[in-house]
């Protein structure tokens, strides 16, 4: 449990320049590069208050590590919705469960107005980060992205609306390929929804809006590949990321989305985003695919019991199955469970109460046979014949929709989330380990931790901190000097230390046994934000 008097959601992170920490431990000498991370840091402004973790303006911080020297600095990201809240001293833009609050210059006719003319969407780009050229992208789930320096972390271009390149929001885990390209569904609203798959280059002269003339048109321009159609009217599901194989790109349509009646109100009704969304739990979950080489939706349809997911882990085909790897949870519920309120020291931090075993996620593997065969459909029979699989889930024909309804088995022990892989040389291939953050809901066997999953045999090991010390989600940086196989390498976690006196740290850990190699200690009066993702740059 967390201390009352240094809370693990500080209210307001102080932004730091450049700082030595404190190495303890041995850093391999080839790990060179920066590990950024993107946090929501700053949660009241004036006399307004954040209402949802997720809504924080966000602050992007780095450890940067050379010859066994490790600097640490932070600094908020200078969006729309952070300088203007500083100008007005409130909460300007409407973020995920915060409405935004009347503008107080503003008469109650020219506030009323605004409501329809004004754009309101965020920019606060509190959630992922992603590589381009010499540079860093802060992106959130909407439309706005925004550019950084990542020597100086300096905010060098914002509100860059990516819809005038794609037409669509687009959530925060695009995929790439080995040449840098960014994958990525967006949804367009309307009457029915759709769901746009995009390709975009790495390229700033195209992804930003002033970096010089207009793009060559002989080289690669960004482009729709797909679209898929919404099974519901006026409410498309929502979406944080999405898998992708070798040959096929999966999405989720889960029943959890947006009631677009709801959220045109919501300029009026002055409700959050969040307030706009709507789980229905006896609508099963379909799985979406699209084929990569002809850019056409397969059409079978297969579907599951109704689940919610964040984060995918990985997909892979195996003797014509398509297998999906995700952090599943049975409803939403987590979502309601990140507002400031149960996250306050004062109503017990992180409490069984407000974060009840049974609203863990746990790594879930599906298995999609895409070549079943007419006489197994028509016996109803079990469509898996990868016989490691068979035996352990299902895959039959749905008499009342002709859907294939597929079951899940659990890898592990639940409490996993914010999954990563060694992504470079395995995403879309057969894989054998995950590094996952130890949730901090329930008492489960992994909270404070850092776990490796071994995929096949479903055995753990991990990195256990104390009761105080709050890991982010680890990054796998590969190694020369550690090998060639799948797990040679480092893991890399920001660690939160809540103890009072305590200081937080950069903490490195040998991939493939667990073993702390070393940590890197910043000052105690300097905070490294709890936040959700970032990644590693050389």
């Amino acid at each position: 449990m967390a201390s009352k008097d240094d809370p693990l959601i500080k209210m307001n992170c102080k932004a730091t320049p450049p700082v030595k920490t404190v190495i303890k431990g041995t850093i391999p000498a080839d790990l060179s590069g920066s590990l950024h991370r993107v946090a929501p840091a700053k949660f009241e402004v004036g006399n307004y208050r954040m209402r949802h973790f997720f809504d924080g303006l966000a602050m992007v911080y780095s450890f940067t590590i050379e010859q066994g020297t490790v600097l640490f600095q932070s600094k908020y990201i200078e969006s729309e919705a952070y300088t203007k809240a500083m100008s007005a001293n409130c909460i300007v833009y409407s973020e995920f469960g915060t409405a935004c609050f009347p503008d107080p210059c503003k008469n109650i006719f020219s506030r009323y107005f605004a409501y329809f003319s004004d754009d309101r969407i965020t920019d606060n780009p509190s959630v992922n980060l992603l590589p381009c050229e010499n540079a860093l992208l802060a992106i959130t789930e909407t439309k706005y992205w925004t550019k950084l320096d990542p020597k100086t972390l300096t905010t060098t271009e914002k509100r860059i609306d990516m819809s005038r390149l794609i037409s669509v929001a687009t959530p925060a885990h695009p995929h790439t390929d080995a040449e840098g390209n960014f994958y990525n569904f967006g949804t367009l609203y309307g009457g029915r929804p759709i769901y746009y798959l995009s390709k975009i280059p790495p390229r700033l002269d195209v992804i930003t809006n002033n970096e010089g003339p207009k793009p060559a048109e002989d080289k690669p321009q960004p482009e729709i590949l797909a679209k898929i159609f919404g099974q519901f009217k006026a409410f498309p599901t929502y979406f944080h990321s999405f898998a992708m194989s070798e040959n096929y790109y999966a999405l989720v349509e889960q029943p959890l989305g947006m009631n677009v009646l709801k959220l045109m109100a919501r300029k009026v009704t002055r409700k959050s985003y969040q307030e706009a969304m709507e789980w229905y739990p006896n609508i099963k979950a379909r799985f979406r695919l699209v084929n990569r080489k002809t850019n056409e939706e397969v059409a079978k349809l297969f579907t599951a019991d109704p689940f919610f997911v964040f984060h995918h882990i990985n997909a892979y085909e195996e003797e014509d199955h398509l297998i999906i790897d995700l952090c599943g949870y049975n409803d939403p519920s987590i979502i309601d469970a990140h507002y400031l309120k149960n996250l306050d020291p004062e109503s017990g931090l992180f409490s069984d109460e407000v974060f009840p075993e049974n609203i863990l996620p746990e790594i879930r593997r599906y298995v999609l046979p895409l070549k079943p065969t007419s006489n197994a459909i028509s016996k109803n029979e079990n469509l898996i014949t990868v016989e490691r699989f068979r035996n352990r889930m299902e895959a039959r024909r749905d008499m009342t929709d002709g859907s294939i309804h597929c079951t899940f088995i659990v890898i592990g022990k639940p409490g996993l989330e914010l999954p990563r892989i060694n992504y470079a040389s395995y995403n879309g291939k057969n894989y054998k380990y995950v590094y996952c953050w130890g949730s901090f809901a329930g008492k489960h066997s992994y909270r404070n931790a850092v776990v490796k999953v071994d995929m096949e045999s479903g055995t753990e090991v991990a990195w256990r901190g104390t009761h105080t010390q709050y890991p982010s989600e680890p990054v796998f940086v590969p190694l020369a000097s550690a090998g060639s196989d799948e797990d040679s390498g480092v893991v890399l976690a920001a660690i939160t230390d809540v103890g009072q006196g305590k200081p937080d740290f950069l903490l490195i850990l040998d991939a493939k046994t667990m073993v702390e190699l070393a940590r890197a200690e910043v000052p105690t009066d300097v905070n490294v934000p709890f936040g959700l993702h970032g990644l590693f740059t050389s």
